[in-house]
């Protein structure tokens, strides 16, 4: 006797269990599943014209840094025009650049496209069982989190995470969860980023999860970057000097009420934190709905 889901003629959930055993073995195999990205990768990029560590990780791959206009003569001498894409404003912030990222991205047609930060020092993997992080070709990394993201109908974004967290995490991949720093997005999602000056990436996964997509936190497919404030350019003078951060976190909190919070952490490198108060991601219980009548293809 088929289950309800053949007989009403929809796809059926897929399993989350599945999924993570998938990854893994993508993971152990260590090959990339294509040479290059299937989706163009996005680069919004302040003040760094020779300091953006990105660009060096990602030679050879499909990619554009996003500038301001007073920024574009700068990266002009360092990056050919076919790399560049100017913003329309100076001094709006990373929403708004994010924002226009999307658009532009929409407005060529393209189906789905990644938004990674410019200060990216590698791409790492760690592999089931183990607690060493290894750093490989960023093509592994990007290839398995494209390839999974096109599984589904219902995924709005992707997230490789950062490798400072991933000894706390006990499964290569899981749904629902929080997708930031370097996201691929669905390009047909009808959602903006915030106009907040931190913590944008978390509104946009949490309005995701508000209107009932999926999204995929890769926690085991992984990047290493700077951490915030150690270089200048970027939003480290819009939102992060002295008590901006502290500021930019109490803004965001107005927009989710009762789930986050900011703490002080003194005398260190990072004096405010954003950190939840329940674990309210845990709310959202849509499943992952597979692509039943189009062949995945990489």
């Amino acid at each position: 006797m088929g289950d309800i889901y053949s007989f009403l003629g929809e796809p059926k959930p897929f399993d989350d269990n599945d999924l993570n055993e998938m990854v893994y073995d993508l993971i152990e195999a260590n090959t990339p599943l294509s040479t290059i990205n299937k989706y163009k990768i996005y680069i919004p990029s302040k003040g760094r014209a020779t300091l953006n560590k990105t660009t060096t990780v990602l030679d050879g791959l499909n990619f554009m840094l996003v500038v301001e206009p007073q920024d574009y003569d700068a990266y002009s001498k360092v990056y050919p025009a076919d790399q560049l894409l100017q913003l329309d404003r100076n001094d709006q912030g990373i929403a708004y650049a994010r924002n226009y990222i999307k658009k532009y991205s929409r407005s060529i047609g393209e189906k789905k496209h990644w938004q990674m930060d410019d200060d990216i020092d590698s791409f790492k993997i760690r592999k089931k069982g183990t607690t060493k992080n290894i750093i490989v070709d960023p093509m592994l990394c990007i290839s398995i989190v494209e390839y999974c993201m096109d599984m589904f109908t219902n995924v709005a974004i992707s997230g490789i995470s950062s490798s400072t967290y991933a000894f706390s995490k006990t499964r290569a991949v899981q749904k629902n969860k929080l997708a930031y720093q370097v996201v691929l997005l669905d390009n047909a999602v009808n959602i903006e980023y915030a106009p907040v000056l931190a913590a944008e990436d978390w509104d946009y996964t949490l309005k995701a999860l508000e209107v009932g997509y999926c999204t995929l936190a890769f926690h085991h497919i992984m990047n290493d970057s700077s951490y915030t404030m150690k270089n200048s350019g970027g939003c480290t003078d819009i939102a992060y000097v002295g008590d901006k951060r502290k500021l930019s976190y109490e803004n965001f909190i107005i927009l989710w009420p009762g789930r986050f919070v900011v703490k002080a952490y003194p005398n260190t490198k990072i004096p405010w934190r954003l950190r939840h108060t329940r674990q309210f991601l845990n709310d959202y219980k849509q499943q992952l709905i597979l692509k039943i009548h189009e062949t995945v293809n990489h």
